[in-house]
């Protein structure tokens, strides 16, 4: 049985204070290049995938350091060729949301987005995408200061 929303789980040899700032500020690193850092309720970053015209701005719901990130999508742009025009606007809404928890190995990161379904037209190449930002780029990211966001030329 599927979740109902895209959630996944990793461990990373890190403080949470570094996963925090990674999911904060450092969106450039290891995502693709966003607008402005994330540091109180209420801030909005557009996060662009340049040279597509495809962006999402998302704004801060919750923000607890070292332990909490919510973010709502409040203006979505998805732009993906032979796709349905709906699929532009299906992350409005939507939540992205870290949650930190200390652990052995470092710091275990459950990563939940919320309104991402598997009836959506953009479900499945938006759950290959985040595996690939979060399970392959954000971890590397953390585990060696390197990731692999939108532009970047591929690690080896």
């Amino acid at each position: 049985m599927k979740p109902d929303s895209y959630t996944r789980t990793f461990i990373v040899p890190c403080d949470p204070q570094v996963v925090f700032k990674a999911v904060t500020e450092d969106f450039d690193r290891w995502w693709s290049a966003s607008s402005a850092p994330l540091s109180s309720v209420g801030d909005e970053s557009t996060v662009t995938f340049e040279p597509s015209p495809a962006f999402w701005r998302f704004r801060v719901l919750k923000l607890v350091p070292d332990r909490l990130v919510e973010l709502e999508c409040v203006q979505a742009n998805h732009v993906q060729e032979e796709a349905p025009d709906n699929i532009r606007e299906e992350w409005l809404g939507t939540r992205l949301v870290w949650e930190l928890e200390p652990h052995d190995l470092g710091t275990k990161v459950i990563f939940h987005h919320h309104g991402l379904v598997p009836g959506l037209n953009c479900y499945e190449v938006c759950e290959a995408g985040w595996d690939h930002f979060l399970l392959g780029s954000l971890n590397r990211y953390l585990n060696t200061g390197v990731g692999h966001p939108v532009g970047a030329e591929a690690p080896r």
